[in-house]
């Protein structure tokens, strides 16, 4: 009959349990009182010491380690005074410093076979596993765009008499001697008189030029 010892395995099953946390559908591996192994659907495993560095507990996690292809050994032969390596199933090694206080640590699944792990800790414990249906990450949506409709809108009817672009003309700036009586600059500005058109100032008397854009557009000062 084995001792009491950390090394005898129905020694430290006495101390260990196992069941599903029915809020996130992980498997838990209890120690005493200590969560020391805990391992997710999708096959991430989480150990923690709870500050508890002990051969015990070094090798109740290998207990669970064993089953996943990974397990956990200490640097030195006193598991409490040395930093802890674990080895993952693809044998990359991660350092577990430090851990009476930094308790935790978190080996992620890297397979597709990794999301089986909690359920070989389970059946390993005679504990029945109903692993959860994991969701899908959303994926981005697809915009899919209709093809544009080709409309036949009839033509706009064509002006018979398309406008004409502003012309700039140069008037007498005042009544000048010589222009036919009834005649005004009104006048003159709506029939579109040129300064060519018009009759030359008298003598000594100076032509104020104005500027006029387009036909009957308002007179200004230049």
């Amino acid at each position: 009959m084995g001792g009491y010892h950390a090394d005898n395995p129905e020694f430290r099953r006495k101390a260990q349990k196992v069941f599903v946390d029915r809020a996130t559908g992980d498997v838990v591996l209890r120690l005493h009182e200590t969560d020391i192994v805990r391992v997710s659907p999708r096959g991430d495993v989480k150990l923690s010491t709870g500050g508890w560095a002990t051969h015990k507990t070094l090798h109740s996690m290998n207990d669970a380690l064993g089953l996943m292809d990974m397990w956990v050994e200490s640097e030195s032969s006193n598991p409490p005074r040395g930093d802890w390596i674990v080895y993952d199933s693809d044998n990359a090694h991660i350092l577990y410093t430090n851990n009476k206080t930094n308790y935790t640590i978190t080996i992620p699944a890297k397979t597709a076979e990794a999301k089986d792990r909690a359920k070989w800790l389970a059946e390993a414990y005679n504990v029945t596993y109903n692993p959860p249906i994991l969701q899908q990450q959303p994926q981005a949506a697809t915009r899919v765009t209709a093809a544009p409709r080709v409309v036949s809108v009839p033509s706009a009817p064509c002006s018979t008499s398309p406008q004409q672009p502003a012309t700039t003309r140069i008037v007498a700036a005042a009544p000048l001697a010589g222009w036919p009586i009834g005649d005004s600059w009104a006048s003159i500005a709506r029939a579109g008189t040129s300064a060519a058109a018009a009759p030359p100032p008298p003598p000594g008397v100076p032509a104020h030029p104005i500027r006029l854009t387009g036909p009957g557009s308002a007179l200004s000062a230049r």
